[in-house]
């Protein structure tokens, strides 16, 4: 089983309403079958992976908890 998250209260407010189509599913299943795991300075970890209905790669960025959804996007500047 993989991780299970929350959203915080930013994703909530903010990329929720602007991104209707992310869903809590969706965010876990990018952290739980990611092709690209990053630690930022602040320990947040970024995650990545292809999304073959939307033709792109969507990033989520968890919260140091490891738990917490802080954001997640579609990432146009994403390389492997």
């Amino acid at each position: 089983m993989g991780i299970e998250l929350k959203l915080s209260e930013h994703y909530n407010e903010y990329s929720s309403r602007l991104r209707d189509y992310l869903t809590l599913d969706l965010c876990e299943y990018i952290v739980n079958n990611h092709i690209r795991k990053e630690i930022q300075a602040d320990c947040r970890t970024r995650y990545w992976a292809y999304l073959k209905q939307y033709g792109k790669y969507l990033r989520v960025v968890v919260d140091s908890d490891g738990e917490t959804i802080a954001t997640a996007f579609f990432d146009r500047g994403f390389k492997l």
